[in-house]
């Protein structure tokens, strides 16, 4: 799933115009806190779309940035509320 992710990003990256920021949102593998969307929290909803979506993987903060600047994105950025982050990156 990683590869696939990182494929996606590659895209995006390709596709921006120079100074163009790609941002995007997703939960992380490790919450820094525990509360509503914490991943006790998210179980039973895990439960009912796990059938469902069951390819869907967590990443930690670190495969996230590494993912954006192994794809060429500059000036990576993110904000993390409990097990939610959204991040950025920038084409040079």
């Amino acid at each position: 799933f990683l590869l696939l992710f990182e494929n996606q990003i590659a895209e995006i990256s390709r596709v921006l115009k120079p100074g163009g920021v790609f941002v995007a949102t997703t939960f992380l593998s490790t919450p820094t806190n525990s509360g509503l969307f914490s991943i006790d929290a998210l179980k039973p909803l895990r439960q009912i779309v796990g059938p469902v979506n069951s390819s869907y993987n967590f990443f930690t903060e670190g495969e996230l940035e590494d993912l954006c600047r192994s794809c060429g994105l500059v000036n990576y950025s993110s904000k993390v509320q409990r097990s939610f982050i959204m991040f950025s990156g920038q084409k040079p």
